[in-house]
């Protein structure tokens, strides 16, 4: 059964064509959206419902203007030789585009046009049932829209991002992020330790991949929590990030797990860093306290006691996706796996990771080290028809894996 979509819900509108234009736009009635280069009003959608179809008419661009003109012609008892509408529905032979832009400003749009078309052309009889639906799709695609309404999805927002915006996902794609979370063997109720810079994709696609059975701790750098602005797309996370099930917690305090503080009894707070506030004038840290206030209430504040605890029981998975993370920092997060925990690091840089690999090489914390390319893949369909993109796909990063095992000292 098909759900209903509330009124401030996120919406996808995928276009069926072979751009396969993507459209992320918060549903709201009176709001207007651009899909294929034209305008489309919300409301247009008739009761909508993720998964449905729907087909917008490509009107002309001067009806608007041609009515008014029309209704002042009439005003003035001028007459014009535009023919009308059941003219040229009747007319003998096929349509010219003078003849098509007419019948768009009389209302004819949309699959009507199309119909319209099809059974003015001649030879649209003698055409096979192939050659028949392959015209109708054709004039379909030219005359009129249509999309498919989805639900955001970890996939449709890399897909995204990789036209308007790769780098601020680090060039991820659907199957770098599969590759990530098969190699850090990422089930359910697992343990799971992240350190990132994709605004949240790889923590939304941990939880989406286990349905939110799963506990994550996001690891940060500097006293602020970073920007997951990615898990706004989906409501359920909403929430969910506010449970024990989900923590963000600064990098430092896996420096001071086995030492005791005097906040070890409060909650985790997050603050900006106060050299840089001391340089700026007391409405600016005014209004970047508010921000930080707001922010944390985003997310679950455990107790400092308590999350060095959790820190200290380790975790079954780590994944890494920063820019250039240092040695010494990702041989901190491996430490933190417990035995047989698995990790896995992307970049898209090849050179980086090689140099990463020697050294976890030398690493006796770490074994089953392996180092792999995300190829993407498209599947040819029909025999003797070879896709454009199978001989031009660029790589999609690497990731580089392992398994961490327990060091005896004694030996």
């Amino acid at each position: 059964m098909a759900e209903a979509i509330a009124q401030g819900d996120w919406i996808v509108l995928q276009s069926i064509s072979a751009s396969k234009d993507l459209t992320f736009v918060r549903y709201y009635p009176n709001r207007t959206v651009k899909v294929g280069g034209r305008k489309f009003r919300l409301a247009d959608l008739p009761g909508p419902q993720f998964g449905c179809r729907v087909d917008f008419a490509v009107k002309s661009q001067e009806s608007d203007s041609s009515q008014a003109q029309q209704m002042e012609d009439d005003g003035y008892g001028e007459t014009t030789t535009l023919q009308t509408s059941e003219e040229l529905i009747h007319k003998e032979g096929s349509y010219t585009a003078q003849d098509i832009d007419s019948l768009r400003k009389a209302g004819v749009v949309g699959e009507d046009l199309v119909k319209l078309l099809s059974q003015k052309n001649p030879s649209f009889s003698k055409l096979s049932r192939f050659g028949q639906e392959k015209y109708i799709s054709r004039k379909r695609r030219k005359h009129m829209i249509s999309v498919v309404i989805q639900k955001p999805t970890c996939c449709l927002l890399c897909e995204w991002y990789l036209k308007k915006n790769p780098e601020a996902i680090l060039r991820l794609s659907p199957v770098s992020v599969g590759l990530l979370l098969r190699l850090a063997n990422i089930v359910a109720d697992s343990k799971v330790l992240i350190f990132e810079d994709t605004l949240g994709l790889l923590c939304a696609s941990v939880a989406e991949r286990t349905q939110r059975q799963v506990f994550i701790t996001n690891i940060f750098e500097g006293d602020h929590p970073p920007g997951l602005e990615l898990l706004d797309f989906f409501p359920c996370l909403v929430e969910w990030r506010r449970t024990s099930r989900f923590i963000v917690c600064p990098m430092n305090i896996l420096t001071q797990l086995y030492s005791e503080e005097e906040r070890d009894g409060l909650p985790l707070s997050f603050r900006k860093d106060s050299l840089l506030l001391s340089q700026k004038s007391e409405s600016v840290v005014a209004a970047d306290s508010a921000s930080s206030t707001r922010d944390s209430s985003k997310y679950h504040r455990p107790i400092v006691g308590q999350l060095k605890r959790t820190l200290r029981e380790g975790f079954s998975s780590l994944i890494i996706a920063c820019r250039e993370p240092t040695w010494e920092k990702i041989l901190l997060l491996i430490s933190r796996l417990v035995p047989n925990g698995s990790f896995a690091i992307y970049h898209y840089s090849l050179s980086y990771l090689s140099k990463l690999h020697y050294l976890l090489l030398k690493c006796p914390l770490v074994i089953a080290i392996q180092l792999e390319e995300c190829s993407q893949l498209e599947h040819q369909i029909l025999s003797g028809r070879s896709h454009p993109n199978m001989s031009s796909l660029p790589t999609d990063g690497f990731v580089l894996s392992g398994l961490r095992v327990e060091v005896d000292l004694n030996l």
